[in-house]
């Protein structure tokens, strides 16, 4: 996001956070494909844009305060590692959805082996559209034998793998970001503000690139969860999040939604204080396992929160 704000400061990007994917009207898309006809990787297909009528793809997503993002100009000069990616990821992203629709039909054969059952897919190209100028093209796979229904095939080897279910992996950022977009928690401009707050109170550690919950943040889920309190359920903050998008969009009385939500909030807070030794058992009965497996000797007394 750093990188980001910088292209934005610097005039190169539109506003990067956004969760909109929808162009307004008042978007000159001419001009900002007529700005990368300076710029040397992109300026070819820039030219062949703007020989034809653009129509862009669309998306469902409209915040009501910022189009998509989208280049404003090509750079004046080289840009760093992390910011010159990022430019080109986005110019590329914003011609591509300008282009032709590419086809393409999926093709599986399935093969059958007295009891077994083999089968592989892959794509074939009808229309390049886009894919034509696409450095990330993830629909083009390794071509299928062409086969019929009934030919008959040779068997040539046949190797049994035996493997096991690794555990999951911890979550990079960019990993926590799709699970935050997938229970609609925060929004473009401020899921990153939430990230660094689970950092900086303590309840989760970014190592090599990974979070790991702290165990100040596995004793405070723990508590809640010990109590049936919602307040560590994902979609508390999700609720209140299309409260205010609903609100904007006229679909929900703001005062409507401030008592509902005012009431919600008094009804949890007063089972936390109505639970609160139960609570707080909870939470030192995970802070302290935590803290003795990573200490490898016994906790003490003034290692537990106490209840005041």
């Amino acid at each position: 996001m750093a990188a980001a704000e910088n292209l934005y400061r610097s005039g190169l990007i539109s506003y990067p956070r956004t969760e909109t994917n929808r162009f307004h009207p008042s978007v000159n898309l001419t001009n900002c494909v007529t700005q990368l006809l300076k710029h040397d990787k992109y300026k070819y297909l820039a030219q062949k844009l703007l020989e034809k009528k653009m129509e862009p793809r669309f998306g469902n997503q409209n915040d009501q305060a910022h189009g998509p993002i989208y280049p404003t100009r090509a750079p004046d000069k080289p840009l760093e590692n992390v910011e010159a990616a990022l430019y080109e990821l986005i110019a590329e992203n914003f011609l591509l959805c300008l282009c032709e629709d590419a086809e393409y039909e999926k093709k599986t054969i399935a093969i059958v082996k007295e009891d077994m059952k083999f089968s592989m897919q892959a794509n074939q190209i009808i229309k390049e559209g886009f894919l034509a100028y696409s450095t990330t093209d993830s629909l083009r796979t390794k071509k299928l034998p062409e086969l019929k229904q009934g030919d008959k095939l040779t068997l040539k080897r046949l190797k049994m793998n035996t493997k096991q279910t690794p555990e999951p992996p911890r979550l990079t950022e960019s990993m926590l970001i799709s699970r935050m977009e997938a229970h609609k928690i925060g929004t473009d401009s401020t899921i990153h503000e939430h990230i660094r707050n689970i950092q900086e109170k303590g309840y989760a550690a970014k190592i090599l690139e990974e979070f790991t919950p702290t165990k100040l943040g596995m004793g405070v889920i723990n508590a809640y969860r010990s109590i049936g309190s919602e307040l560590c359920n994902t979609n508390l903050r999700a609720d209140m999040e299309q409260n205010v998008r609903d609100i904007s969009e006229g679909k929900l009385d703001y005062n409507e939604a401030l008592t509902k939500d005012l009431k919600r909030f008094e009804e949890m807070y007063s089972k936390v204080e109505a639970s609160k030794s139960k609570f707080l058992e909870g939470f030192n009965r995970v802070y302290k396992a935590e803290l003795k497996q990573s200490s490898n000797s016994p906790t003490h007394d003034n290692d537990s929160i106490q209840c005041q």
